[in-house]
């Protein structure tokens, strides 16, 4: 039997892959040293090969932080239409 690193197993009992259950609204900042932008697109793969839907918005000159005024007003319109929408 092969063993599995530990490092993976912490991974995935604490990753959001794990958690994010039903809708998903997700937001990445392009330019995030934080999330570099595989990961994000690993979590859009493993949510379609689990048929789960999801919304992602991209804000292409943002970091961690949306600080641009006119894509914080985007962003904050945006979630706010989420919450509706799904809660």
């Amino acid at each position: 039997m092969k063993k599995i690193p530990w490092l993976v197993v912490v991974f995935f009992a604490f990753s959001v892959v794990t958690f994010a259950q039903d809708r998903l609204l997700l937001i990445h900042g392009v330019i995030d040293k934080n999330v570099d932008m595989q990961n994000t697109t690993h979590l859009v793969y493993e949510r379609q090969k689990a048929d789960k839907q999801f919304d992602l918005m991209i804000y292409p000159t943002q970091r961690h932080d949306v600080s641009d005024p006119a894509q914080a007003k985007h962003l904050y319109a945006l979630m706010t239409e989420f919450i509706l929408k799904n809660l």
